[in-house]
């Protein structure tokens, strides 16, 4: 799929094959976006819930407080393992 750049600078192509590549890019890129908002959209759908739940049991939130730093990196630090 990965086509060379000179291939798409020749003269054999027409208007029409770059309308094509242009919609076929158009397409990836739209699912690609459309994908990453699904995405954020299910994760704040499941942050909510678990504060929800966090706020009626508070004694959790340590647990949680260890799952996202509990392996010593954050997002300060450049972390290797």
């Amino acid at each position: 799929m990965f086509l060379k750049w000179r291939l798409f600078n020749s003269k054999q192509f027409g208007k029409n094959s770059y309308i094509a590549i242009g919609a076929i890019i158009g397409i990836l890129v739209g699912t690609t976006v459309s994908l990453f908002r699904l995405f954020l959209g299910k994760t704040l759908e499941v942050v909510v819930v678990v504060y929800s739940y966090l706020r009626e049991s508070p004694q959790w939130i340590p647990v949680w407080f260890l799952f996202f730093y509990g392996d010593g990196c954050d997002f300060r630090t450049n972390c290797k393992k």
